[in-house]
């Protein structure tokens, strides 16, 4: 009985916590893409070109909002290093966007 908690705690660490934080924004641009442009007939690889035209980063950076979700079901069930992984993902997404906004 005792191996179920300690089973479940294993992903209670950084590590899993940064992939969560990477993969969330990725899924919640795919399903930005989906529900806005792919019904106007834009496939994913013709509309990441339009944003980079337009030199627009603010969908892909509002997807990386979707990480409260994770972060806010980790902290109920105190996954506080998974939560600390989450957070290594927000600032790497950061770093990208501010490069990406000065490279304008």
């Amino acid at each position: 009985m005792e191996a179920r908690p300690n089973m479940i705690k294993r992903f209670n660490n950084p590590i899993f916590g940064l992939l969560i934080g990477i993969i969330v924004p990725i899924i919640a641009f795919l399903i930005y893409w989906i529900i806005e442009f792919f019904m106007y007939g834009f496939g994913l690889i013709e509309f990441i070109n339009r944003l980079i035209e337009i030199k627009s980063i603010l969908p892909p950076s509002l997807c990386v909002f979707a990480n409260l979700i994770p972060y806010f079901i980790f902290k109920k069930i105190d996954y506080w290093y998974a939560v600390k992984g989450l957070v290594y993902s927000l600032v790497i997404y950061t770093l990208i966007f501010v490069v990406l906004t000065f490279i304008k």
